[in-house]
């Protein structure tokens, strides 16, 4: 089973303070709209996912790739 990071958990990720996960997009959509985007299918190792985060030293938002996310994640 693949579980995505949820928002308001935190994360520590190379290259990366500590973040906190805002969001979760699927092609710029936020994921729990599925009914805004019934074509959309939720497929996890497509490219066109990214995560939304808050860097929790500064509050900047920053998007990065679902994939670059998951390889920098230490916990």
């Amino acid at each position: 089973m693949f579980d995505f990071p949820q928002p308001g958990e935190t994360y520590r990720c190379t290259g990366f303070p500590d973040v906190v996960v805002s969001g979760v997009l699927a092609d710029g959509i936020p994921w729990d709209m599925p009914y805004r985007c019934p074509g959309l299918v939720w497929n996890p190792y497509r490219r066109t996912y990214t995560i939304l985060i808050r860097i929790i030293a500064g509050g900047r938002m920053a998007e990065i790739p679902l994939g670059r996310f998951f390889a920098g994640l230490y916990l």
